[in-house]
Order: C-alpha cells, then structure tokens, then sequence
C-alpha cells in the first residue's frame, strides 16, 4: 500500500512541534533505511553540519550501537527487519 504525502504539509508541522529538526532527521533517516527518497525541501531541513548523532530507537529499549548514517548524522540502534515490518502495518 502506497501513500502520496504533502510534504510541505510534513515541513510546516515538523517546524511547528517542539524538537522538529530531530523528526526531520529520524523520518529522513527512515526512508532511506526502507530504500525511499527523501524530497530536496525536506533534506535541507533535516541536515545541519556537524549535529550531534541521535539514535533512532530508544537506547533503553535498543542500545547505543548501531550503523551510522552520516547525512542524517542517525545512529541506527534498531533492526531493519523490525523497522521495515512496522512501515508496512
């Protein structure tokens, strides 16, 4: 099942939400794990040079190790397998 999203929509809520540059970088982290691309406009919002690394699932539940994606600067301390399960439910 597809979905078509209004990004524009995903960037005015995203700047409006308390944290919103840390969603940016976990939901662009995201598509690209499930093989997406990420839209230009929402790219720019979510990369900053040099921010400090975030995990993508909580590191009391799933650690602190995990590959790194250095565009979103997002550690991925969870199992693709796992992620990719939840996207399609």
């Amino acid at each position: 099942m597809h979905y078509r999203v209004n990004w524009a929509k995903v960037v005015r809520f995203a700047d409006h939400v308390s944290h919103g540059r840390t969603r940016y970088r976990r939901v662009a982290a995201l598509l690209e794990l499930l093989g997406h691309d990420v839209p230009k406009d929402f790219a720019q919002k979510a990369t900053r040079p040099s921010e400090t690394p975030l995990y993508l699932g909580d590191r009391k539940t799933h650690g602190a190790s995990g590959e790194r994606l250095p565009t979103w600067s997002v550690v991925v301390n969870m199992d693709l397998a796992a992620i990719a399960e939840q996207a399609i439910r």
